[in-house]
């Protein structure tokens, strides 16, 4: 369950495991009409690394289904994809290269 005695997650869109305070946990909303990136930790969520190439994995990925126990329309999967790019900034490519040197 963790690794150095911090909880340890896999991200939705790569498959990658790594520390939970260093991905971004999404969720969907209250009314379950879209998915949004949460900072609460209640309820059903799934987790993605904020990495651009994790963000584009996630129109394709069955893990967020998966992990939200729902069906998710394209729409929803898009947004979502555009509200973690919107996150990552000017950090997105750095954390997508310290990604890809973790194995991910």
């Amino acid at each position: 369950m963790s690794s150095g005695g911090r909880p340890v997650r896999t991200c939705v869109g790569c498959g990658g495991r790594d520390a939970q305070h260093s991905l971004l946990r999404v969720q969907l909303d209250e009314r379950g009409q879209a998915v949004i990136v949460d900072r609460a930790r209640t309820g059903r969520s799934a987790y993605v690394h904020p990495a651009a190439a994790c963000a584009a994995a996630l129109p394709k990925s069955r893990g967020l289904t998966r992990s939200l126990r729902t069906q998710l329309a394209a729409p929803q999967r898009l947004q979502l994809r555009g509200s973690i790019e919107e996150r990552i900034g000017p950090a997105g490519p750095q954390m997508a290269e310290a990604a890809a040197e973790r194995g991910q």
